[in-house]
């Protein structure tokens, strides 16, 4: 990562032939690597159940369920989704994974907006390309599960926050000690990409519970530019949900299943094992630092049977943290308090 740079596009029709390359390429990528086959996993069935009880009689309840228990694991942005094809006559597997399809390609299109401000208009489309074209990216587009859709609100929020973080930092103190808010010429003020940033940070978390370390750092980043007001404003909007989504899932009658209760479990396949000691939590952060250092995070980009996976990994890791150090030494926002925490 780098300091935010200056937009370098001329703002010509043209200027848009490389992103839209990137896109269809991508297209291209998700439909070839399509399988209309159910997936072999749970999750699928759980989430199109769920979208179904949206749909049918506005609950989301576990129909899967003889006891019918109102569902408190997943949150229901991505059900919720699946209801929205429901409802205009999608029902096969096929159909239902478009979401994901589409999800997958927005998040190629919002990572090129994201990296055009720091990078330009080239290395941004590279960057979008390599996410596009990346294993994991490519192997959850073709699946009914919320990894894909997740990342695409996560990337939107990410966009926004900075556009927002941007429009702040070009400030002009007053005459009288006041500040004048001058926004880029041609965008949206400041307030309106923070409230866009903020709404997808919300959607981002309740698609995976994932997503709270965004909030996180939405709220982070807000406190050190000291605004006040939008803390505030935006701890309201994203903690009131969030608050009512953890009570939800206190009134439940079981607790299995959920992933704040699954955290501690030594297996949660196995929860009769009982939960995991502070020595055990230890080394559960070693051994998941090492796999995603040679393992997921290199097998995710170039596949899991690529030769070298560990020194792939190393170079990737090493080079995101030496640009998280640069770009933190000159400024600190949104991005770079959401890379560490996640």
């Amino acid at each position: 990562m780098s300091a935010p740079t200056e937009e370098t596009s001329s703002g010509s029709g043209s200027a848009w032939l490389l992103p839209a390359g990137v896109l269809l390429l991508a297209s291209v990528a998700v439909a070839l690597a399509f399988n209309p086959a159910p997936h072999t996993g749970g999750d699928n069935a759980a989430y199109v159940t769920l979208g179904y009880s949206l749909l049918e009689y506005g609950s989301y309840t576990e129909l899967f369920d003889p006891a019918a228990y109102p569902h408190t694991k997943y949150p229901p942005v991505f059900p919720a989704l699946l209801a929205l094809l429901m409802a205009v006559g999608v029902r096969g597997w096929a159909g239902l994974k478009l979401v994901a399809a589409v999800s997958s390609v927005a998040a190629v299109g919002l990572t090129w907006l994201w990296a055009r401000r720091r990078l330009g208009d080239l290395p941004a489309a590279g960057i979008a390309l390599a996410l596009g074209l990346s294993s994991a990216v490519i192997y959850y587009s073709h699946w009914i599960l919320s990894d894909p859709t997740f990342l695409a609100f996560t990337l939107l929020g990410l966009w926004a926050l900075e556009r927002a973080d941007t429009a702040w930092a070009e400030e002009v103190p007053e005459r009288d000690g006041t500040v004048a808010h001058e926004p880029r010429e041609g965008g949206p003020p400041a307030m309106g990409w923070l409230a866009l940033g903020v709404a997808a940070t919300g959607l981002a978390y309740f698609t995976r519970s994932a997503g709270l370390p965004l909030m996180v750092a939405v709220l982070g980043w807000l406190a050190l530019r000291r605004r006040w007001k939008e803390l505030v404003g935006s701890a309201v909007a994203l903690g009131v949900p969030a608050l009512a989504w953890w009570l939800r899932s206190r009134s439940v009658p079981r607790a299995e299943g959920e992933y704040g209760v699954e955290f501690w479990l030594v297996d949660p396949y196995q929860p009769e094992l009982g939960q995991v000691g502070l020595g055990g939590l230890i080394g559960r952060v070693v051994g998941n630092t090492g796999g995603y250092l040679t393992q997921h995070i290199p097998g995710g980009v170039i596949g899991s049977q690529a030769p070298a996976l560990p020194v792939v990994g190393i170079l990737l890791v090493g080079l995101a943290v030496v640009g998280w150090v640069l770009t933190c030494r000159r400024r600190i926002g949104p991005v770079e308090l959401f890379f560490p925490l996640y």
